[in-house]
């Protein structure tokens, strides 16, 4: 393909795509087709179209013109459709995804064949398209309305939003309820946000936020019941990024255990040797009661692994019981599976912490599903603790 006929393939999808949105974004929310004045516009453009192109000079200024064109034509056409969805209510989660995606895609075509006809385009999209003027004092007060902003005028240049504008947004008078809908909308669509933009996200906009003393709920801690509940509401998909010490500045209720529920299982073996829940009966139970979340036979093998890494572990005999049986209890469902390489890293490398611990009746029903080799070299092991 040669790159007129490419620029010109480019310039017609760009083109259909913005009619059609242009067109069909009315019918999904109010029900009705392509506007009268939509039609006079294109009927205008037809006449304009009638100058010999090849007459015209190329001029990379008329490139960055004409995308700003479209990308102003498309949020003045998203502002439209948040009109509408103010005025008909109730859009659905499927209409606002639709919209979404459908100016997201309008504005990336736009750049990509303005990119084609000028390498060295230079144009802000977020600033072109994104304007904090429609929250307005009233505006950011219904719930409604910040969630359809969120999905016609942030998604679609989410891409192209920098640490300025997060934080300028950070800045606004929300109150808790209305950046909890943000921040529930973007934990939604978390598979268009990138790890880089979810890491700018946490700290220009929501960490930015919580962290104010401006606002009438600093932190957004009324009516709330948990740690969990406030972690949830207020960081959504978000709180990985969060380390334990900027968590307990925005609550001071905050505790080490209830930061379990961010941490790999690598990451709660770490915690373990260095919070002396290898001396608390209690904080022991509770991590173990972590591992258990999701795939407990895998969190506990990467748990142990981190575990023996460490070269001095004093383990109380009462937490070391614990320990033992915890992990017999999850990884006795998989003996009938086990090879010799897992009864070997099991019971000679990833439990030797605890393998003190081992009774008689665990060691019965290990004997039960192991085969000769492997028990030689599990014998060995077990003599010496």
């Amino acid at each position: 393909m040669t790159p007129t006929t490419r620029k010109k393939l480019l310039t017609d999808k760009a083109l259909v795509l913005l009619v059609l949105f242009c067109g069909s974004f009315t019918s999904v929310v109010h029900g009705e087709y392509v506007t009268t004045q939509f039609r006079e516009l294109q009927q205008i453009d037809t006449a304009n179209r009638t100058v010999n192109v090849s007459m015209q000079t190329c001029n990379s200024a008329q490139t960055n013109h004409a995308a700003s064109v479209v990308i102003s034509a498309t949020a003045n056409m998203s502002g439209q459709a948040l009109c509408k969805m103010m005025n008909d209510g109730n859009v659905s989660s499927a209409k606002l995804q639709w919209l979404n995606m459908q100016i997201r895609q309008i504005l990336q075509l736009a750049l990509s064949l303005s990119v084609e006809l000028n390498p060295e385009l230079n144009i802000s999209v977020a600033a072109a398209f994104l304007s904090v003027d429609d929250l307005t004092e009233t505006a950011i007060h219904d719930l409604s309305f910040v969630e359809y902003w969120v999905y016609v005028k942030f998604l679609p240049v989410l891409p192209y939003v920098n640490e300025e504008i997060l934080a300028q947004l950070s800045q606004m008078k929300f109150p808790c309820q209305a950046f909890q809908v943000i921040v529930k909308v973007l934990s939604r669509e978390a598979a268009l946000i990138s790890d880089q933009q979810k890491e700018l996200i946490f700290t220009h906009l929501i960490y930015s936020y919580l962290s104010r003393t401006d606002i009438t709920d600093p932190g957004c801690l009324s009516n709330i019941l948990t740690s969990n509940e406030w972690l949830r509401i207020n960081f959504g998909i978000f709180s990985k990024h969060a380390t334990l010490a900027q968590l307990q500045t925005l609550n001071n209720q905050f505790t080490e255990l209830d930061y379990l529920d961010l941490l790999s299982p690598s990451e709660v073996a770490e915690f373990t040797v260095t919070s002396g829940a290898l001396n608390s009966v209690n904080m022991i139970g509770i991590i173990f009661d972590r591992l258990q979340t999701g795939n407990a036979f895998q969190n506990t093998d990467e748990f142990f692994w981190t575990l023996i890494r460490s070269k001095v572990l004093n383990i109380s005999p009462v937490v070391r019981d614990i320990m033992m049986n915890g992990t017999f209890q999850i990884i006795r469902l998989y003996f009938a599976e086990f090879t010799s390489y897992d009864w070997i890293s099991w019971f000679t490398l990833k439990l030797s912490p605890v393998l003190s611990s081992l009774t008689a009746e665990m060691l019965q029903t290990v004997t039960s599903y192991t085969d000769c080799n492997a028990y030689h070299i599990m014998y060995v092991t077990l003599s010496i603790c």
